[in-house]
Formats: structure tokens, C-alpha cells, sequence
């Protein structure tokens, strides 16, 4: 598709969204247009992105912390568990207490899924969207002379020069990128990304021929067992543990599923977490033989099924680690919009799953 004027931003934002969401086209769910009106965040909210970084941060150090000490506490073996629910055996108990033995990390990068603004339903480690934010960026930059619009703010910040600074640092300035794209919810959203990260200095495997499989040092993933099972991965772990090179996500299972998500509402865990946590995201439990709902009540699946459709406002998520289904909304059903019967096969089926170590 030939690139339209940027004078007419119909016809702009058109080909904006065919370019990015190429890889959405199998019934998508999402598009990439760019509104006509744009929305407008307020001092207030934009700061509060800012300050939920730390309170994010928190929530991973306690959580990470809570699965290091269960890998080694017989007492705490429920937790160790539920992360390692579904983890082949080769990847699972011994290997996790190797690693965390070793060095203890979280991840560089990471986005965030809200639904309205300091409600975060999901944190992902890189996650997608990166190219878009990039180009939705470049567009607006261009078209901002035909948009009686006060976008300052937004130009401030250059999305994939500030990622390719901080792996610059994080490298001390040799930043030789291993970028594993496979996983990676949209493909063509991540090479853009790429290209544009090139431009301000990083290097990557299979672009420029400066790097191999041997001196790169910056190692990127969106699937913990794609890296895992790659036949460089030991090497890439030794080197790791030498500090030779950094995964950008530390390569551990508790970072590529939802169930940590349960711990700041968990009576068995709560406890370990800040009102301030709890505050940032919606509340969430294990579906088991029971539901229990925000006010602490604890309700059958029937029950809860025969409720009015208003009154059962609730999503269902598939928390574990299969790949097939842990991302891109491939296991998400709001029980608020099915009928009865179909919520309790729902719910049935998670209950039978929770019996069989699939949360």
C-alpha cells in the first residue's frame, strides 16, 4: 500500500493501522487506528504512571522473593507449586534452585495492560506494542503541523531512543542484541522496533554482522521455554552467571504467567503486601472448589452461576504457563456476558483444571 499525503489523515491513519496490524488479521480483536479525537491525560494520571513504576517494582521483589524462599522451604511448598504448576520437569524444582542459588534479577522492560488508567489487569516482560507506541509517535510528530493540538508532553520522550540508551548502559556501551521474535505476540510491532533501535546504535544478531551467538550480551525473549529449549541456552546461562551478558527478563517461570497476580489477595499471602499494591490492581483469586469474591465471600460455582448476568461482572483467566494459551486473550471469557449454562462449563472446567495442577 503506497503512503498517502500526510495531509490527509484519513487516509494516514488507514494505512497506519494496515501496516501494524497485519498479524491481528485472523478475526482481530484489536486495530491500530489512531482516533480522530485523542485522548487528553491529565497531570494527575500521567504522573501516576510515573509512580506506579516503584509500586510495580515492589510487587515483583516481594513475589519474587516469596518463590525463591518456597524452591527451599518445605513450608511453603503450596507457592512453589502453583508457579511450577504445569513447568516441564526439566525446567522446573532443581533448575529454579540452581538459578536462584546463583543471582536474583527482575526484568529490564515491561509494559502495562490497563483498562482505565492505575488498574493494571496484566504486566508483561517486554510484552508487545512497542513499535506501535514508536510509530503512533512518529505519526503524530509528523501530522502535528496540521493538528491544533499542544503535544509537547509526548514528544519528550523518544520511545526507542530511550530503550536503546538504557541497553546501551546496561552493556556499557557494546550493546550486542540476541532478539528472539518468534513469541512475540506481533511480530512485524517488534521488527519495526528493531529497525528503529538500530538507528540509535544497538546491534543485533541476524542484522549486523558484528554479532553472534557468542559475544551477544543483551539477551531478549517473550517466551521463558522458547529461550529455554534453544540450543544456546546453557551457554547463554553460564555466561549469564559469569556476568558476561544479561537476559533482559530474568529467566525464570514466575515472569512469563498470571498467577503471582493471586498473592496480594491470597489469605495465605496477603500479608506480605501494601495496601498500595493491592490498590493497583483488580482483585483476583484461584478458581478452585469455590469462588471467592472481593468481600471475602466464599461461593459455589453454581451458585454464583445462577446469579443475574450484572451480578457475576467477573473475568476468568488462564493463570499457568502452556504458551498456546497464556497470551493475547486466548483464554479469557467475561462471565458476565455468557448464560448460565455456559458460565458453570466454564467454571467447571477451571475447577477440574485446578484438581489437575492447570490453574
Amino acid at each position: 500500500m503506497k503512503q498517502p499525503a500526510l495531509t490527509d489523515y484519513i487516509d494516514y491513519q488507514q494505512y497506519v493501522n494496515n501496516l501494524y496490524s497485519t498479524e491481528l488479521d485472523q478475526g482481530a480483536k484489536f486495530l491500530m487506528n489512531t482516533s480522530l479525537d485523542p485522548a487528553i491525560l491529565s497531570a494527575k494520571e500521567v504522573q501516576g504512571f510515573i509512580d506506579r513504576y516503584h509500586t510495580i517494582k515492589s510487587f515483583w521483589d516481594i513475589s519474587q522473593d516469596l518463590f525463591k524462599r518456597s524452591l527451599f522451604d518445605p513450608n511453603l511448598v503450596e507457592i512453589r507449586n502453583l508457579i511450577l504448576n504445569e513447568v516441564n520437569s526439566e525446567f522446573g524444582l532443581k533448575y529454579h534452585q540452581n538459578l536462584y542459588k546463583q543471582r536474583v534479577d527482575l526484568p529490564y522492560f515491561f509494559r502495562t495492560d490497563e483498562g482505565i488508567p492505575g488498574m493494571i489487569t496484566e504486566i508483561q516482560a517486554p510484552g508487545s506494542g512497542w513499535g506501535t507506541l514508536q510509530a503512533l509517535q512518529t505519526s503524530i510528530k509528523y501530522l502535528e503541523r496540521f493538528m491544533s493540538l499542544d503535544i509537547r508532553s509526548f514528544n519528550k520522550v523518544h520511545i526507542a531512543e530511550n530503550v536503546s540508551e538504557t541497553i546501551k548502559e546496561l552493556t556499557h556501551k557494546n550493546p550486542f542484541v540476541f532478539h528472539q521474535v518468534d513469541e512475540s505476540s506481533v511480530m512485524l510491532d517488534t521488527n519495526y522496533f528493531i529497525s528503529i533501535t538500530r538507528k540509535h546504535g544497538l546491534k543485533y544478531l541476524g542484522h549486523d554482522f558484528e554479532v553472534t551467538l557468542k559475544n551477544a550480551n543483551f539477551i531478549r525473549t517473550h517466551s521463558f521455554l522458547e529461550q529455554a529449549t534453544g540450543s544456546t541456552f546453557l551457554e547463554f546461562l553460564n555466561r549469564f552467571h559469569n556476568e558476561e551478558l544479561l537476559f533482559d527478563i530474568f529467566p525464570s517461570i514466575l515472569f512469563f504467567q498470571k498467577i503471582p497476580l493471586i498473592f496480594p489477595f491470597w489469605t495465605k499471602t496477603k500479608h506480605l503486601y501494601s495496601d498500595a499494591i493491592r490498590n493497583i490492581f483488580p482483585f483476583t483469586s484461584l478458581v478452585a472448589d469455590n469462588l471467592q469474591l472481593e468481600n471475602g465471600t466464599l461461593i459455589t460455582i453454581e451458585d454464583f452461576c445462577n446469579r443475574k448476568p450484572h451480578e457475576r461482572d467477573y473475568y476468568l483467566k488462564y493463570g499457568g504457563t502452556d504458551g498456546t494459551i497464556n497470551w493475547g486473550s486466548k483464554a479469557v471469557y467475561h462471565l458476565g456476558k455468557t448464560d448460565w449454562k455456559k458460565c458453570k462449563i466454564i467454571l467447571q472446567t477451571a475447577r477440574e483444571g485446578y484438581h489437575n495442577k492447570c490453574y
